[in-house]
């Protein structure tokens, strides 16, 4: 889970700590207009549970 890797609780800190990146859509485009892209699938909020429960606030 990324809660541990970030040395965090991975159960209470999931339920009160979320992880962004701000500045996403950005990142994604200059990837996706990079000369060195190739097409690929691509996952987003595959890494943890697409809800948590501190998003509700």
């Amino acid at each position: 889970m990324s809660h541990e890797y970030w040395g965090w609780n991975p159960g209470l800190d999931f339920e009160s700590r979320i992880i962004i990146k701000k500045d996403a859509p950005r990142l994604l485009e200059k990837e996706l207009m990079a000369p060195s892209w190739k097409v690929s699938p691509i996952m987003l909020s595959g890494n943890t549970d697409c809800y948590q429960p501190v998003e509700k606030n």
